[in-house]
């Protein structure tokens, strides 16, 4: 119930510091989207106190609004304090190669690395005998691409002003089932992208993570529907694994 009668709340409260960790607790585990209502009855606290919090929160940057779903996600701050610590392990440019060059002999199909560490999708090194473009839309269709489904699972304030145009029949165009599976991402790390961008093929990401722990790329597996089966575990494990070894690349 709101609670039009609560006292404002100054940084000098004790419990306002519990009240703000429950909020971005509630944030974490609602996901992407969550409303001030949502939150605030998750975690029993008045509404009033809630918006005053959010307000603050997002303010400081632990939380950023998502404005096509009216609701909150964790911002950058919030990200980092779950960040693993850094160590100095570093793949140099040697080694990403190998580990791309290792995959496609495994991997009958196209086998590329992502960055995700600019303000939108590159190919650091893409697979030479299967072609791509820069404006491929395995690249630009974020929401219904493999590696797009990476980035905005691990930055979700990019979803602010996006517009879910279909390109196929396949493609993802409501806002809760996209929700639902970026929060599978997250949690999985694998992305999938089923004829969502170009009928006839499909692909599955895995995130690669830096020294802090945030994601700057990612390995893309494409191929034909019907010859690639982006759910068979003989897949996915060795581009885990693939990913795992670039762990602490920078993008």
């Amino acid at each position: 119930m709101r609670d039009a009668g609560a006292p404002a709340i100054g940084g000098h409260e004790p419990r306002a510091v519990q009240k703000a960790l429950q909020l971005l607790e509630a944030v974490a585990r609602l996901g992407p989207g969550s409303t001030a209502r949502e939150i605030a009855d998750w975690c029993r606290v008045p509404r009033s106190t809630a918006y005053r919090l959010l307000n603050l929160l997002v303010g400081d940057g632990y939380l950023v609004r998502v404005d096509d779903l009216a609701g909150f996600a964790l911002g950058r701050r919030a990200r980092e304090l779950a960040a693993p610590t850094p160590d100095q392990g570093r793949p140099g440019p040697g080694a990403v190669k190998e580990v791309a060059e290792d995959l496609r002999r495994r991997i009958r199909h196209g086998v590329h690395l992502v960055s995700l560490a600019g303000v939108e999708p590159a190919w650091a090194d893409p697979d030479p005998d299967h072609e791509v473009t820069a404006d491929d839309p395995m690249l630009r269709a974020w929401h219904a691409s493999a590696a797009g489904k990476i980035l905005l699972a691990d930055r979700p304030e990019l979803l602010t002003g996006q517009r879910l145009a279909r390109f196929t029949p396949y493609t993802i165009t409501d806002w809760p089932r996209l929700l639902a599976e970026l929060g599978d991402v997250r949690s999985s790390g694998l992305a999938v992208d089923r004829e969502e961008t170009v009928v006839g093929r499909v692909g599955l990401a895995a995130a690669v993570r830096s020294t802090t722990g945030r994601v700057t790329g990612c390995l893309l597996v494409a191929g034909r529907s019907g010859r690639l089966s982006p759910d068979a575990p003989d897949l996915i494990e060795p581009v885990l694994a693939g990913a795992r070894r670039l762990s602490g690349w920078p993008g």
